[in-house]
């Protein structure tokens, strides 16, 4: 529980900044009203960076104003902060690929510039972008550039925060021992040029790894230590990091009513505050609490809380823990399945942030929710992996220590070799002074003297230049190379993401055009015309799913909700899917009793329910029913559940089969489970009605896909309509015996022939003449349309009549 907390305070505090007080912004407004120049673009840069922890949206409008004044006044110098600092407003917004952009476009001005302060800014700011997005290794290697810059130029304050910010990065990934080394070299720094506000930060950080580590007593003297110097500098944000930290000691002890306290202590602090990353801890944090005194239903409020948050903030390291807390409780509460399916969402996002401490909980708690559920098979694979992550943290620990060996040893040469370069440099200025005084005494060479002192001093400054000119060539080389790789991981994706859709296209639009164009033009029939619509409804839901899903991405498709009955739509749905079922002689049935209300978009969930039949009546055999069922999910939500009895889906495949363009195999089958854009645009769909979407399946047994829908007012829904339990066979009819009689030497003949001898077949049955019999006029359509669909099933079932009478 506590790596959740302490995840997101690490992730909340990792972007430096002064938060902005309303006096500050007061002052900086009227300079900016009264200045002109530079000095305004000073202030207006500063308004923005004091906004970006209030109003981002503000702080970027002050920022353009900026960039708008340099351009007009022509200082382009000055863009270069103004670039960063619009950046950051972005970062807040969690808007990434601008924020991006901005911070490129200031650290090329500061390379033009060869402002080597706003280069390490660069860095900076992108450190704290790849940590937002849980790229730890790419975050270190840009903090370290900065560490680097800020020590050549001696800038302390910006060299602690870069101490800080690497041992933050540490922190996150769980390797403590080098996450305190870096945090006491920030702490140093900022008390020796008495940077009061930001020591608070390494104090409160220090205390997490203590409280991590189950040093209780001494991570609770850091928090204190935390809390009194945020208070010193009134810094109410920082205090409540501080009793939030507390709260998090008494929780781990067991003293759950006094960390309630000290939460609700914390939340009364920071309430006033736009950032709500905190607020997203103290949530889960409170959430334990009760699920430790065993109070599940208050837990699942704030974790649901916390959860919504997290959602809104884009953070994926805290949708991933409250993800984990829900898993706590529901196991709390016996629901294994619903744990297990929580903790396995939370696991993508541990693994590749490397998270290595949350992902050790999750295995662990994996394994005991398998044990649980008596998946032995599915234990032992976790706890390997758990096992295999525990020994490589040991080894990585292990190599830090051997590093740190090998830096002291390699320092130790290098001194060495520096006293030696510096013994062997007097004894040449020696020899030099030597010289020169040789050449003031000879008097005839002191012109020539002077002349190559010039020289030297010239070609020294000439060395320098080129020196910093190529550090920042290096500099600028190293960022390109880093955007390459970057375009080169989209270039890829963007390949890959075409061949899926050449593959998509293909597999989803043959078949609807094979049947098309392999309809003769002579004796069209009913039937064919209706299949000619349904293979046109096939091409065409494709097509609107690859344009809603488009839609929906872009945050562009308009919902039209309206009051609707469930079972209408899906009526409506087996009508666009009838054709499918009866060629395989499948039958839908409803396995509930009383209708219900839904407030949707109708037009949208109709072809959510043709996705999932079609998907559903693909995999099942012939003659199979596929159920469908509805139930109320706290008198708000309508669950929709659509069950077949197909191969299923592997258990490794169930998270990725909503993803776009993701195509999974059935189990011991040739075919595809799903095409990919159909489930994606179900999912876009369902979840843009804030619904859920899922499925349950087990290999072998078939497969129950599920989403939740809004319901309409309750008292729309009060009256229970009754509903039929199957939808009607229209193809179902009887022949009388004499009928039987009559039909059965011609279907002797018909059993000597397969469906594909088409003309003998059609000569046999329109040899059949008894118009004056509706049932065996029936039967001859029947069997004419099994041959036009190559339905062999239907063939076969109406040409082999029973005794009784039945077909």
């Amino acid at each position: 529980m506590m790596k959740t907390i302490l995840v997101l305070l690490v992730l909340f505090v990792s972007i430096q900044g002064n938060f902005a007080q309303t006096p500050e912004i007061e002052g900086l407004l009227k300079t900016a009203e009264h200045a002109s120049g530079k000095e305004k673009i000073s202030a207006l840069a500063d308004i923005s960076k004091c906004f970006y922890s209030v109003d981002p949206h503000k702080g970027i409008q002050y920022g353009e104003q900026a960039l708008q004044l340099a351009e007009s006044l022509k200082i382009p110098s000055a863009r270069s902060k103004v670039y960063n600092y619009i950046g950051m407003n972005y970062l807040a917004l969690a808007n990434y690929n601008e924020a991006r952009t901005f911070f490129v476009k200031g650290y090329k001005n500061a390379v033009i510039f060869k402002d080597s302060s706003q280069i390490a800014l660069y860095y900076s700011r992108m450190g704290v972008l790849f940590e937002n997005l849980g790229k730890f290794d790419s975050s270190l290697f840009v903090f370290n550039k900065e560490l680097a810059i800020n020590k050549s130029i001696k800038d302390d304050e910006r060299t602690g925060t870069s101490y800080e910010n690497i041992g933050t990065i540490h922190l996150n990934r769980g390797e403590f021992k080098t996450a305190i080394t870096y945090l006491l070299q920030a702490e140093t720094i900022y008390e020796k040029i008495k940077e009061r506000k930001k020591l608070p930060y390494v104090l409160l950080k220090l205390g997490n790894i203590y409280s991590e580590t189950k040093d209780y007593d001494l991570a609770e003297k850091w928090f204190q230590k935390g809390i009194e110097q945020s208070l010193a500098v009134n810094d109410q944000q920082k205090a409540g990091l501080g009793l939030n930290g507390i709260g998090i000691i008494y929780h781990n002890e067991g003293r759950y009513t006094e960390a309630l306290a000290k939460f609700d202590e914390a939340l009364t602090r920071l309430n006033p505050l736009t950032n709500k990353n905190i607020i997203i801890a103290i949530y889960s944090n409170i959430g334990n609490a009760y699920t430790n005194e065993g109070k599940y239903k208050e837990a699942l409020i704030f974790h649901k809380k916390s959860l919504t948050l997290a959602l809104q903030q884009n953070n994926l390291m805290g949708v991933a823990t409250c993800m984990v807390n829900l898993g706590d409780i529901y196991f709390q509460l016996k629901d294994y399945v619903k744990a297990g399916s929580c903790y396995e969402k939370a696991l993508p996002v541990f693994i590749s942030s490397k998270a290595w401490s949350n992902l050790l909980s999750t295995y662990r708690a994996l394994v005991n929710v398998n044990n649980s559920l008596k998946d032995f098979e599915q234990s032992v694979k976790y706890f390997e992996l758990y096992t295999g992550i525990k020994d490589s943290l040991n080894k990585n620990e292990l190599n830090v220590a051997l590093d740190s060996l090998k830096v002291k040893f390699n320092t130790e040469q290098t001194n060495k070799e520096n006293l030696a370069l510096v013994k062997t440099e007097a004894m040449q200025v020696r020899t030099i002074t030597l010289q020169r005084n040789m050449i003031i005494l000879a008097g005839t060479l002191v012109m020539l003297l002077l002349v190559l002192a010039f020289v030297i001093i010239r070609n020294r400054l000439k060395i320098m230049k080129a020196k910093e000119a190529l550090e920042l060539k290096n500099a600028e080389i190293s960022s390109k190379a880093e955007e390459l790789r970057i375009t080169n991981e989209k270039i890829l994706e963007l390949s890959k993401f075409k061949d899926s859709m050449n593959s998509f296209l293909v597999h989803d639009l043959k078949n609807p055009l094979n049947t098309i164009i392999n309809l003769t033009p002579k004796q069209v029939t009913e039937h064919q015309i209706e299949v000619v619509q349904h293979s046109g409804k096939q091409m065409l839901n494709v097509v609107m799913n690859l344009l809603d899903i488009s839609k929906y991405e872009n945050k562009s498709m308009q919902l039209s909700t309206e009051n609707v009955s469930i079972t209408s739509i899906i009526n409506e749905a087996y009508k666009d899917t009838a054709h499918l079922a009866e060629q395989k002689s499948i039958r839908l049935k409803l396995n509930y009793s009383s209708d219900f209300i839904v407030k949707v978009d109708s037009v949208i969930i109709e072809r959510v329910l043709v996705n999932l039949l079609s998907n559903a009546i693909k995999f099942s055999g012939n003659g199979d029913t596929i159920g469908v069922m509805v139930e109320s999910v706290n008198n708000e939500m309508l669950k929709v559940l659509i069950k077949d009895n197909g191969e299923g889906i592997c258990p490794e495949h169930l998270p990725i089969i909503f993803d776009k363009f993701t195509q999974v195999k059935a189990k011991n089958s040739g075919l595809t489970r799903s095409t990919g854009i159909g489930l994606t645009f179900c999912k876009l769909a369902v979840e843009s009605h804030l619904g859920e979407i899922g499925v349950d399946s087990i290999a072998g047994k078939g497969a129950t896909f599920w989403f939740t829908l809004p319901m309409a007012d309750a008292n729309l829904n009060s009256l229970k309509i009754p509903i039929p339990k199957t939808i009607p066979d229209k193809s179902a009819f009887h022949l009388s015996e004499d009928e039987k009689a009559a039909l059965l030497p011609y279907c002797n003949h018909l059993k000597n022939l397969s469906i594909y001898q088409i003309s003998d077949v059609k000569k046999i049955v329109h040899r059949i003449d008894h118009k004056d019999s509706e049932n065996i006029q029936n039967w001859k359509s029947g069997l004419l349309n099994a041959i036009a669909d190559y339905n062999e099933t239907k063939y076969h079932e109406l040409i082999n009549i029973t005794t009784n009478g039945k077909v």
